[in-house]
């Protein structure tokens, strides 16, 4: 793993390799219905252990995650999306990193049953979004990790127009306001402090060539702890 780039005054790390041997198990129940701006109702728990000796490289231990998200219903096309995510490891994994808006296990692909082939892996998932906080911050890297989210999406516009050349449509468009919390830290007990953003998007989902679905955010977030900021960004895919 190599910095392709480096946000000003965040050191560059050096390129390292980290294999790894792990095992995930996932329950989930929920399900998203036509029109709907977000998966409805229900809960994904995913639980990940893996091990970086067997293999090689330059880390050492173990590491195991929980990410459990819950989907609350509000009536209306609007919905409560809650998650929370603990990592633990062990001698000297892969730290875990917080910070920016791309998160782990995020896809660019409106959840579907036709997309589900296309989510990612659940392994060597080191980095989480902590939105208006940069990445590469030294206080928001160690090997634990305590991770909270928080957000009430709501529908802004049912439009259902497109384009023949390129075939491309815009869906709709939906908004968000959010919260994020956590904290990483590298010894036994419990971190030092947390960091706190939150923040506002402007979701839209679009569709090319009447098979794909992707979804674009566009966001404003602040971070209110040591190290945040205002931060506006533009991202392909769904937050979690």
């Amino acid at each position: 793993k190599s910095d392709a780039w480096t946000a000003p005054g965040v050191g560059a790390l050096a390129d390292t390799e980290d294999n790894v041997l792990g095992l995930a198990l996932s329950y989930d129940s929920t399900h998203f219905p036509p029109l709907a701006i977000s998966r409805a109702e229900g809960r994904n728990i995913t639980l990940v252990a893996e091990d970086s000796e067997v293999l090689g490289g330059d880390y050492t231990g173990a590491v195991y995650t929980l990410d459990w998200r819950e989907f609350v219903p509000l009536g209306q096309r609007h919905t409560l999306a809650l998650r929370g995510v603990a990592g633990w490891g062990t001698a000297a994994p892969r730290p875990f990193r917080l910070g920016g808006s791309d998160s782990a296990r995020g896809t660019a692909v409106v959840p579907n049953a036709a997309a589900a082939a296309l989510q990612p892996s659940p392994f060597n998932q080191r980095t989480y979004a902590l939105r208006g906080y940069p990445e590469g911050l030294p206080r928001l890297s160690g090997r634990r990790l305590a991770l909270a989210s928080g957000e009430w999406r709501f529908p802004l516009s049912l439009i259902e127009r497109g384009i023949m050349a390129p075939p491309m449509g815009l869906e709709q468009l939906s908004g968000k306001l959010f919260v994020d919390s956590g904290a990483t830290w590298d010894g036994d007990g419990g971190p030092e402090g947390w960091a706190t953003g939150a923040g506002v998007e402007l979701v839209a989902d679009a569709n090319v060539f009447y098979l794909l679905n992707f979804r674009l955010r566009l966001g404003y977030a602040h971070g209110f702890d040591s190290g945040g900021g205002n931060h506006l960004y533009l991202r392909l895919g769904a937050s979690f």
